[in-house]
């Protein structure tokens, strides 16, 4: 028996795939965040965390949903919503 080579057709479902945006927090974030993240920041679940040492104000990180991205971490944003990732 001869080989008859067989035909199939796959119909692959074209899809765009959203980039994920990536901020590092730095002693400036308050200052020079990102829009994505400004316009999110309500003061109840993300927020922008000081300490006072001596009289003088410093950024401690970004609190968001419980999570604590200290300066150095990595907030991402996609269709998820923001992540922390650690240093």
């Amino acid at each position: 028996m001869p080989f008859v080579l067989r035909r199939e057709w796959y119909f692959y479902a074209l899809f765009e795939v959203a980039a994920m945006e990536r901020y590092k927090v730095t002693e400036d974030a308050d200052r020079l965040a990102p829009d994505w993240l400004a316009v999110r920041i309500n003061y109840k679940t993300i927020k922008f965390v000081y300490s006072i040492l001596d009289g003088y104000s410093f950024l401690k990180g970004v609190r968001i949903d419980g999570q604590m991205a200290k300066i150095g971490d990595t907030i991402c944003f996609d269709d998820n919503g923001l992540s922390v990732e650690r240093r």
